[in-house]
């Protein structure tokens, strides 16, 4: 089932729904779930229904067509706050929540500030937060008085890929609302929806590997990224793989965009097919198959078969060392991710991540 073109969320459509009916929507939500699988629409899909001028919000059925539904659609409504993070910050800056201390504006302007004043159309103000990952602990601070004392008729909305990157502080003021990840049949619709990927083909293959959303299989489908990853294949094929080349080669394909978000999807995707890599190889170790022979995962092309060829004749001729070794490579790279979306320093993770899958191999020599 779908709500208002949104897939597979349908534990978090009822828990609305529910909360609307019984007139009990609180004023603050942490929405968290992996990227791409619809939070920031669903936010803006939830103030539609909240501020359409022809629909009960209770009907959770925004007509689309009256001026508020549009200019939520053209985010231009006067009673919606956005905050997101700018492209060339690692953080979201202070000044866009309290105000410009240089210019004498602490507390005069801002999210906060705009979020506290008397709505001018809808009788609710309307918070968003995207990219609340990116709150450092100052700015999380500053959100505090607003989540304490909630200005009368507001709604807050916090869009977050990890809720342990959140302050406790935080997360204890805000209902949290869970986002599944994406359903590979959910997953192939919303790509054959989206014009602008390069090569749908390319992008629907991902729909295999686990945790993958739209702004993965974007990614995934480009050029660029499948140059990437030949080369990582093929030093991965290497056990244990050179750690010098293999810092190398994704410190370079991290690096060529500039915006910390981006930098972020290409840290994930990396670790997850290094992840998937090596499942390849575990379930050759651990069974008579010689091959891989199924045509199941991201793209079993002749690229990935090589490698994944080639790393099995790198194993130790000692099974259980080889399972272990393995197992614990899986584990690293899983780790990896996990502290990309703790924002941890992209330099640091590559480095130490190359470094430990060398460690990984050898003692369990």
């Amino acid at each position: 089932m779908s709500w208002q073109g949104l897939l597979g969320q349908d534990q978090v459509v009822a828990g609305f729904r529910r909360a609307l009916t019984r007139g009990r929507l609180a004023t603050s939500y942490l929405f968290v779930g992996p990227e791409g699988v619809g939070k920031r629409a669903f936010a803006l899909k939830l103030a539609q229904t909240l501020l359409c001028e022809r629909n009960d919000p209770v009907e959770m059925s925004p007509c689309g067509d009256c001026p508020p539904c549009q200019q939520v659609l053209a985010l231009t409504h006067p009673d919606i706050e956005i905050v997101s993070l700018p492209e060339d910050k690692k953080d979201i800056p202070i000044r866009l929540l309290i105000g410009d201390a240089q210019k004498g504006r602490r507390n005069k302007e801002g999210f906060c500030y705009n979020l506290s004043r008397k709505p001018s159309r809808g009788g609710r103000k309307i918070g968003i937060i995207d990219d609340a990952d990116r709150l450092n602990e100052e700015g999380a601070n500053c959100l505090l008085k607003t989540l304490e004392e909630p200005p009368p008729r507001s709604l807050l909305i916090l869009l977050s890929n990890n809720a342990s990157s959140q302050l406790p502080t935080i997360r204890s003021r805000c209902q949290s609302m869970r986002f599944q990840p994406l359903s590979q049949t959910h997953l192939r619709e919303l790509i054959a929806k989206t014009d602008e990927i390069e090569n749908p083909a390319r992008a629907e293959s991902l729909a295999g590997l686990e945790g993958a959303g739209l702004a993965e299989s974007l990614l995934w489908a480009e050029d660029a990224f499948w140059e990437f990853r030949c080369e990582l294949l093929n030093t991965l094929s290497q056990l244990p793989p050179d750690v010098d080349q293999l810092t190398h080669v994704v410190q370079s394909f991290v690096e060529q965009d500039k915006a910390p978000v981006e930098r972020r999807k290409r840290m994930t995707l990396t670790f997850r097919l290094t992840a998937y890599f090596y499942r390849l190889l575990l379930r050759l170790a651990v069974s008579s198959e010689t091959e891989i022979k199924d045509d199941s995962g991201p793209y079993l092309d002749d690229t990935l078969m090589r490698a994944v060829s080639m790393g099995r004749k790198s194993l130790p001729q000692d099974a259980d060392c080889g399972v272990e070794a393995l197992t614990r490579m899986i584990d690293r790279s899983l780790a990896a991710e996990q502290q990309t979306h703790q924002n941890a320093n992209p330099t640091t993770v590559v480095g130490c991540w190359a470094d430990d899958l060398n460690v990984c191999l050898l003692t369990s020599l």
